[in-house]
């Protein structure tokens, strides 16, 4: 189903013509009640024409790959993209182990496989967030290595701009929550004081903003260029995607079914309701432990922080519910931050054994 998405990339990439105009439309070979590899094809054939606006998502990425497609085939950039992400985690892994993080290096890798990053270079549609999200997590974590933190908020207030420029909606607070949470890993043996907690929430206003900020401009230049109509296209696309969702739709019905297609995409969940069990039993027994075992003094800032990174995937599904019902195949991800951050908290409370 990732491919679907990925034809009508493909088609608004083969469709482009050299003026503004033409890039912020964005229009895609479409024609009703077929499917749209079979539309994507018969555009290439010159049976039919770009004629669908895409403009509400300004596909960034198209600056980076679609000139590679003038050299390489669709198939041969899937590789370079998964080459290219699997070198990141993998320099992820090294860094940790390195300074002797083995846990948080365990904790990362289990969090790759059950959110499905490890394959994140299988479609143009996603394939920039994992890009962006691994270079955000190593770009972190040094600073934090070197002592040099006043660089953390330029890194989330330039991460949020990327994100929302390259991606359009599939899973971008991975370019968050997986950094930050990185760091609350390598802090957890520190007293998180009040003013460091202001600072994890800082980082993840400056990313907010970023991200805001390059939204805004999206919609204001497509605004200048295309004329007033824009301003009504803003509000149809934020109701359509959001716990408002279409006309008729039950939004409480909607949101159960919203989390419950993404989560059960997951990683082993997705292999059938054994799995879901095993999972389930896996996860409390992890709780039980690490409280039962927890350290005599906790850092309730510390826990905050990671509890805060954990929700705000889960707060993303709530208030784009009907996105999420329709895309559950690709957003689920998202909830790869919720994963790692139950691991986090619950190996940063565990007592050490001397």
């Amino acid at each position: 189903m990732d491919f679907y998405a990925d034809s009508i990339w493909l088609s608004i990439a083969y469709g482009l013509e050299p003026n503004l105009h033409s890039v912020i439309e964005s229009k895609y070979a479409y024609k009703e009640n077929i499917a749209q590899d079979k539309n994507l094809r018969a555009q290439l054939d010159g049976e039919l024409s770009a004629n669908q606006p895409y403009f509400r998502y300004w596909h960034g990425s198209l600056v980076l790959i679609r000139p590679l497609l003038a050299f390489f085939s669709a198939p041969q950039l899937y590789l370079f993209g998964e080459i290219a992400i699997i070198a990141l985690l993998v320099a992820i892994i090294v860094m940790l182990c390195k300074h002797q993080e083995y846990g948080g290096a365990a904790i990362f890798i289990t969090t790759s496989l059950m959110g499905g990053i490890v394959l994140g270079g299988i479609s143009f549609e996603y394939m920039q967030v994992f890009l962006v999200m691994g270079i955000a997590s190593i770009a972190a974590m040094r600073p934090v290595w070197s002592s040099k933190r006043k660089l953390l908020p330029y890194l989330f207030f330039i991460g949020g701009i990327l994100v929302n420029y390259l991606d359009f909606l599939t899973a971008e607070t991975l370019t968050l929550t997986i950094p930050l949470l990185l760091v609350l890993w390598l802090d957890r043996k520190k007293i998180m004081t009040e003013r460091k907690f202001e600072r994890v929430l800082e980082l993840i206003l400056l990313w907010v903003l970023g991200y805001a900020l390059m939204w805004a401009a999206k919609w204001l230049i497509s605004w200048l260029a295309l004329g007033d109509g824009v301003w009504s296209d803003v509000g149809n696309q934020i109701g359509l995607r959001s716990f408002r969702g279409e006309a008729g739709h039950n939004t409480l019905s909607l949101l159960c079914y919203s989390f419950k297609r993404n989560i059960e995409n997951l990683f082993p969940l997705c292999l059938g309701n054994i799995f879901k069990i095993i999972t389930a039993l896996a996860a409390i027994i992890l709780g039980a432990i690490a409280i039962k075992n927890r350290k005599k003094k906790i850092n309730w800032f510390w826990i905050t922080a990671v509890i805060i990174v954990g929700l705000l995937p889960i707060l993303r599904i709530a208030l784009l519910t009907e996105h999420g019902a329709k895309h559950y195949f690709f957003t689920y991800r998202a909830l790869a931050a919720t994963i790692m951050a139950f691991l986090v908290l619950c190996t940063g409370i565990t007592r050490r054994k001397d």
